[in-house]
């Protein structure tokens, strides 16, 4: 299975390997070798940040993932950067829950719900969605609904200034998907009685995909499929090439390719052979 890395400096010696190149991982076994640095997920505890580039490498190696070990990165990265109000590690951590399916405990829930990391928010309303009915969680919906209503929707003058602020994104997403209703009654519908984002709801206008997935890189159209390094097609083509070059010597009827063909195939050939190599 392939992997491939993106072009990022990563200054550890933890890795063992440079980011500084593209590196395409192809054999199975180097993969699996790079991989077993990743499956501990020391490695996304200390690089949060990475987490785009590590979901990637972890969604393309999910078989082999281990669900109490996915669960402690997430809790590990939560305990350490919700104190210290880091959103966007906050953000990673909850959306790579949703992704491989890893439940957050209540308490972790409760602490979520309880900043202003919006967007970590829209994910875990939206993970918490299908669990409405149970009482622990309805009470945590309930009161997360009535505590930004309380904040940003209960000016006497405006009652709608709240789409106005910063949690617009999270008021327009939670109304359209019914995150915060949790019966006939307790409802949040603040977003569509405000006209312009009642336009974009009649537009059916989304600004999250909840259903967003992940594409497999590197999967084979069929069983018989291999995959080979950059460094290793140089090899293959400028041995082929050796191969060809004698063939020729040799033969003495004439080409089985017509001249244009064979000048085309030639050219190939020897830009393909000349690639630089790392």
């Amino acid at each position: 299975m392939g992997v491939l890395f993106r072009k990022i400096p990563i200054q550890n010696a933890f890795l063992q390997i440079s980011f500084n190149k593209f590196i395409y991982l192809s054999r199975f076994s180097d993969a699996l070798l790079i991989f077993n640095q990743f499956r501990n997920h020391l490695i996304w505890i200390t690089f949060p940040h990475l987490s785009d580039i590590i979901t990637v490498i972890l969604k393309n190696n999910e078989c082999y993932l281990g669900n109490r070990l996915m669960r402690n990165a997430i809790n590990t990265i939560l305990d350490l950067h919700i104190p210290l109000k880091s959103d966007a590690e906050v953000i990673w951590a909850v959306w790579i829950s949703k992704v491989f399916n890893v439940p957050l405990s209540i308490e972790r829930v409760t602490r979520i719900l309880d900043t202003d990391n919006w967007l970590a928010i829209i994910i875990l309303l939206d993970t918490l969605s299908s669990k409405k009915a149970e009482p622990t969680i309805k009470k945590l919906i309930n009161d997360f609904r009535e505590r930004i209503i309380v904040e940003y929707f209960s000016d006497t003058s405006d009652s709608n200034s709240g789409m106005f602020t910063d949690i617009w994104l999270l008021a327009y997403e939670a109304d359209k998907n019914k995150w915060l209703n949790t019966s006939g009654i307790d409802k949040f519908d603040h977003a569509r009685k405000q006209e312009f984002f009642k336009e974009l709801r009649k537009l059916d206008v989304r600004f999250y995909n909840n259903s967003y997935s992940y594409d497999i890189i590197g999967k084979p159209k069929n069983e018989s499929s291999i995959y080979v390094t950059r460094k290793e097609l140089v090899k293959l083509l400028k041995e082929y090439k050796k191969l060809s070059d004698e063939q020729r010597l040799i033969q003495t009827s004439s080409p089985t390719i017509v001249n244009v063909e064979e000048n085309l195939y030639e050219k190939i050939i020897n830009d393909l052979a000349t690639f630089e190599e790392y």
